[in-house]
């Protein structure tokens, strides 16, 4: 049986029209008889505290958590990139249960993050976590499995098959995202929901309502106020949610004729994770890689950081071969 798992980002806590996209999306997966995980962060979930009509909608759904602040700087990685392992998973644990400031990233308070995200959702069992822009860290990691967290859907371990480490499983990275349905190549995406075991997809409810990314503020540091992003053309958001609608429509169609399996219950995985056969490049280039190309940070310690969580010998050696021989065969790519 193929399993299938509808994700979603809700991040966005700066454009009101976000909000209404979340409720919209909310309906219409409620109206096609489907379940999703819905990854929340803390900010979002200190707004949703006045929308309780939403938080009734997303009871009928799993939610899962989506760190604190998403983007305020600093970052998962910046936070996290100081030479002592275990003092970022002190910072990483703090600040993933205080109140924090949004505009300059500041702890204000204790009690929020995972705290107030747990305290909106008091019947649920949220023990699952994606890192904003898949970027996570080992000390960050560690942190948030003392929390409570089992399950993470950040890291490129392996791209087919769930498997179990430290602790924790996790689960494939997202392979389509809400572009591809905006795209309107929904008939290729649902082809490729039975070409594996596992598939990940990751929507974004603020994707069908902004123009741009909302974060993109923080690019260049925190901003000194907010700053909206211009909304969509009311005819390209009438498309984009009628192409969302024809998608949910066909995979809830799928899970009735027991072709997919759409969110089934998170479970550890039975597979371990054999850390020393472990290719370092990949998962570690695509962990680094949204703080790399979106913000401009470069890592000084969190290389070291991910040797040790998996516990890796000879590693920074290995690293360089790898990251010569992939490059090399980039430019010969190039070449040809």
């Amino acid at each position: 049986m193929h399993s299938v798992y509808l994700t979603f980002d809700v991040e966005d806590f700066i454009n009101n029209r976000s909000m209404e996209s979340l409720e919209h999306i909310l309906n219409l997966m409620n109206r096609n008889e489907l379940r999703g995980l819905f990854f929340i962060t803390g900010q979002f979930s200190e707004k949703l505290i006045d929308y309780p009509e939403i938080v009734n909608l997303l009871r009928n759904h799993e939610v899962g958590y989506h760190s604190n602040t998403h983007t305020t700087r600093p970052l998962i990685p910046e936070f996290t990139d100081i030479p002592d392992y275990n003092k970022a998973m002190e910072i990483s644990y703090q600040r993933e249960t205080s109140k924090i400031d949004s505009l300059n990233g500041k702890i204000i308070s204790d009690c929020g993050g995972l705290i107030t995200l747990r305290e909106l959702f008091p019947e649920k069992d949220i023990t699952s976590f994606r890192a904003p822009g898949l970027c996570w860290t080992g000390p960050h990691l560690e942190a948030i499995k003392k929390l409570g967290i089992n399950f993470d859907f950040s890291t490129a371990i392996d791209d087919k098959d769930i498997v179990y480490y430290k602790g924790l499983t996790f689960y494939p990275v997202p392979t389509f995202e809400e572009r591809h349905i905006n795209a309107g190549i929904t008939d290729e995406l649902i082809e490729s929901l039975t070409s594996k075991e596992i598939t990940v997809l990751d929507i974004h409810p603020c994707q069908y309502v902004n123009s741009g990314w909302w974060c993109s503020m923080y690019y260049d540091g925190n901003p000194k106020k907010y700053l909206s992003v211009p909304p969509i053309s009311s005819e390209e958001r009438r498309r984009r949610f009628s192409s969302l609608e024809s998608f949910l429509k066909k995979v809830s169609n799928m899970e009735r004729d027991g072709t997919i399996v759409i969110n089934p219950k998170l479970e550890k995985s039975r597979r371990g994770l054999n850390a020393a056969k472990m290719k370092v490049f990949q998962p570690y280039s695509r962990s680094v890689f949204w703080a790399e190309y979106f913000f401009k940070y470069r890592p000084k310690y969190l290389f070291s950081h991910f040797c040790r969580f998996f516990e890796l010998k000879n590693a920074r050696i290995r690293h360089t071969k790898e990251w010569l021989s992939n490059y090399l065969q980039d430019m010969v790519n190039k070449i040809k």
